[in-house]
């Protein structure tokens, strides 16, 4: 469910800056998480960097399909 709603918000706001911003939650979760003191700090980094794997994910894949030839559309998703 929410890939579907982080499908969404690509839909809605543009799938590059949608991937853009998953790829900038998961920097931002990366670095918050290599700078933690506690195991709290550490689980919520991991939380925000997975949010962001989420979201630049479910927006890849129509990227995917609107930037390729159909004819090639099975090879590169097989890849």
């Amino acid at each position: 469910s929410v890939g579907m709603a982080c499908g969404a918000l690509g839909d809605r706001f543009g799938h590059r800056q949608t991937l853009m911003s998953g790829m900038a939650a998961m920097a931002t979760g990366s670095l918050l998480g290599a700078r933690a003191e506690g195991f709290e700090w550490l689980l919520a980094s991991r939380a925000i960097e997975g949010l962001g794997f989420v979201v630049a994910v479910s927006t890849t894949v129509p990227m995917i399909v609107r930037f390729s030839v159909r004819r090639h559309q099975r090879l590169i998703f097989g890849f």
